[in-house]
């Protein structure tokens, strides 16, 4: 009599990998769209705006969520409205917000969208991707 062995580790590690790439990159989507959702609005420039740089190496990975727009005096208008303090225009008093898929309130438009849209739902952003490794080895 015998028993054998089979070693899976290798397929395990790489559904570990592809789940938390998977999730990483719907995370990175995810805070773009809240981000975009929560910034002001006046000609529509700003929320187009957003990008988004996503790396995995087969090592790590590496996401990144940014904005830049400039207006037509050279000034960086994102970070105008991202750090200084201002009053909403009509427009944006009537935009909802951004609401991460991954938790956490509604980031209220205005100052700061894009760190609090991180910030509002950073907890949920671990959770998932710990539930991501964890579906991989059930």
């Amino acid at each position: 009599m015998s028993v054998k062995y089979k070693d899976n580790t290798k397929k395990m590690i790489n559904l570990i990998e592809k789940n938390i790439e998977d999730e990483a990159l719907n995370i990175v989507l995810d805070l773009k769209r809240t981000a975009s959702e929560s910034a002001p609005h006046k000609t529509g420039n700003l929320e187009k705006s957003f990008y988004y740089e996503y790396k995995y190496n087969g090592k790590s990975i590496y996401g990144e969520v940014g904005v830049s727009a400039i207006n037509s005096s050279g000034e960086d208008y994102a970070v105008r409205m991202h750090d200084e303090d201002y009053n909403l225009g009509e427009q944006s008093k009537r935009k909802p917000g951004g609401k991460s898929a991954y938790g956490g309130g509604t980031i209220k438009v205005g100052k700061g969208y894009l760190e609090n849209s991180m910030n509002e739902a950073e907890n949920g952003y671990i959770k998932a991707i710990k539930n991501a490794f964890e579906k991989s080895i059930e």
